[in-house]
C-alpha cells in the first residue's frame, strides 16, 4: 500500500499472522475514503487520494448537470474519479466511490443528492445508514433552515446552518468571533460521535457532540 503499507516490513512479534493482521486492518481503515478503487488503495498514500478527491469535485462546473451525467464519467469531457459503478441485484448502479466522497458530495450539493444516492440502494441498511449521515451535513451546511431537532418534549430547537469542516484530532483548531463550524471526522472508526458542533458569537460558546443513527434503539457509548 505505497508508503503506507506493511510490505517488506517484519510484524512486531515476527509471525507471518500479524502481518496478514495489519494489512488487513490497513485497508480496512483506508476503505470509508478511497472506497471501492483500488488504484486509490493499493498506489496512493491516504492524503494523496483525498487531494485528488477534493481536487476532482473543484472541477466540477455545475453539480446538477454532473448528477444528470452530461458531464462526468459518462460525457467526453471528464475522467471520473469520484463514482464507480456497482451491481445490485443483477442491475448495474452509479454511486459514489467512497463514504468520504459521498459525504463531501452531499455538503455541497444537498439533499438532492442524497436522495439519488438512498434511492440507489433502497434494501441496503449499511449504505440508508451513511446516507443518513450524508443527509445530516448536507442539510446543515445547505439546508433553508439548516437543522432542526425535536427534544423528547416535542419541542424544536432550530440550529440553523454551520460550515462544514475536517475535524483532524491530532490538529489544533482555533477560530474567531461569529463562528459556527460544523467538524466532521475523518477517522473511519471515530467513536461516539459522528459530527463536533461549535458556536462562538457573542456572548454564546457551545461545543456540542452529535450522534447519528437511524436505529430505534442505540446505545450512546460515554467512554469515547
Amino acid at each position: 500500500l505505497n508508503d503506507e503499507t506493511t510490505s517488506g516490513r517484519e510484524a512486531p512479534d515476527g509471525s507471518r499472522e500479524a502481518l496478514v493482521e495489519s494489512r488487513e486492518a490497513l485497508v480496512e481503515s483506508r476503505y470509508p475514503v478511497v472506497g471501492g478503487s483500488c488504484r486509490y488503495m493499493f498506489e496512493f498514500a491516504m492524503e494523496d487520494a483525498i487531494r485528488d478527491f477534493k481536487v476532482g469535485m473543484q472541477s466540477i462546473s455545475n453539480y446538477e448537470e454532473y448528477l444528470k451525467h452530461q458531464i462526468g464519467e459518462r460525457s467526453d469531457t471528464f475522467v471520473n474519479r469520484l463514482f464507480g459503478r456497482y451491481l445490485v441485484e443483477e442491475e448495474e448502479v452509479w454511486a459514489p466511490i467512497s463514504k468520504f466522497v459521498a459525504t463531501e458530495l452531499a455538503s455541497k450539493i444537498g439533499e438532492s443528492f442524497v436522495c439519488n444516492v438512498m434511492s440507489a440502494f433502497p434494501n441496503n441498511p449499511v449504505a440508508q445508514g451513511f446516507a443518513f449521515e450524508m443527509l445530516f451535513f448536507a442539510r446543515i451546511s445547505r439546508g433553508q433552515r439548516g437543522v432542526v431537532v425535536i427534544d423528547r418534549n416535542k419541542e424544536e430547537h432550530e440550529w440553523g446552518k454551520f460550515i462544514v469542516k475536517d475535524l483532524e484530532l491530532r490538529k489544533r483548531h482555533e477560530w474567531s468571533s461569529n463562528t459556527k463550524i460544523c467538524l466532521k471526522p475523518k477517522a473511519w472508526n471515530q467513536g461516539g460521535y459522528d459530527a463536533v458542533l461549535v458556536v462562538k458569537e457573542n456572548q454564546k460558546q457551545l461545543v456540542r457532540f452529535v450522534q447519528l443513527t437511524k436505529s430505534v434503539h442505540h446505545d450512546l457509548k460515554l467512554r469515547y
